[in-house]
């Protein structure tokens, strides 16, 4: 959210998505209050589909795309010992594929214009794995292992990707 502020600042076009439209709604204002041009969709990134509509949804309403930040990520204890994988595969699912489905619907797009940049949100974490939450390191570290993949294949179509590995950030 508060990149979105930030590019709202400048007066640009940025696309805010989210699961839930109460919080959406709030960002969605103080984007417009500072400036911005928000577009906002509610969606949960573990949807292939949805993630695909939306950037399609995105490029025609902004005319195109310049940048695109994946900020998925939910943390959590991994509870190894429940005797079942809901709560780690919830982590593993939204993290990693939170990632592939908000990046990739955008590549075509940005291989034909020959520009753009993507920012994917990892974590410190990502370095090595941490009593309990084992699921979250290990997410993290595979979107850092996939923007280092992907960084040959989109340098040779003018895209840039960066990869960012903030420290522990309270969230809700």
């Amino acid at each position: 959210r508060d990149s979105a502020y930030v590019y709202s600042k400048q007066g640009a076009t940025i696309g805010i998505t989210g699961r839930r439209s109460d919080k959406l709604k709030t960002v969605y204002k103080k984007c417009k209050d500072l400036g911005g041009n928000p577009i906002s969709i509610t969606l949960d990134v573990k949807n292939q589909d949805d993630c695909k509509k939306s950037a399609e949804y995105f490029i025609d309403k902004a005319g195109g795309i310049d940048t695109v930040i994946a900020n998925a990520g939910v943390g959590g204890p991994d509870k190894i010992f429940s005797g079942s994988s809901s709560a780690i595969n919830h982590i593993l699912k939204t993290n990693i594929l939170g990632v592939t489905n908000t990046v990739l619907p955008f590549l075509p797009t940005m291989k034909n214009k020959q520009s753009g940049q993507i920012v994917i949100i990892s974590s410190i974490a990502s370095t090595r794995g941490f009593l309990g939450h084992g699921g979250y390191a290990a997410s993290k570290s595979a979107v850092k292992f996939l923007a280092d993949a992907w960084g040959y294949q989109l340098e040779r179509n003018n895209i840039s990707i960066s990869t960012i590995f903030p420290g522990w950030i309270a969230t809700e």
